[in-house]
């Protein structure tokens, strides 16, 4: 894992958006911009950020370009089940704001979150 000093912290913020971006397209509102930069980075304990994903496969996102990715909010939209969302608080995959997302598309979403999972 690569660690980075705080002036250092605030480029990978801006390049952890900018990758997602890449990925999603626009990132729209500064709340969904934060969103999207957590997706791909970590604060540590001492304030710093670094990366979650593997060096190699960040170089190969610069090499190749992002991979092609199906939208799924539809398919979530025409569930008819009731569906549980089980969402672990310390979660550094699936953020709070995606898991209530996921519950809100739902048809019959229930969100429970878990602490320490």
């Amino acid at each position: 894992m690569t660690t980075l000093s705080q002036p250092h912290s605030t480029f990978l913020m801006v390049n952890g958006l900018r990758l997602h971006c890449f990925d999603w397209g626009n990132a729209g509102a500064p709340a969904n911009q934060r969103e999207l930069a957590l997706g791909v980075l970590r604060q540590q304990a001492d304030g710093r950020w670094s990366w979650k994903l593997d060096p190699a496969y960040i170089q190969q996102r610069v090499q190749h370009g992002p991979p092609r990715r199906p939208v799924l909010w539809p398919a979530l939209e025409r569930l008819p089940c009731p569906t549980l969302v089980v969402w672990d608080m310390e979660s550094d995959v699936l953020s709070e704001a995606q898991a209530r997302r996921m519950v809100e598309v739902l048809s019959q979403g229930e969100l429970v979150a878990v602490p320490g999972m």
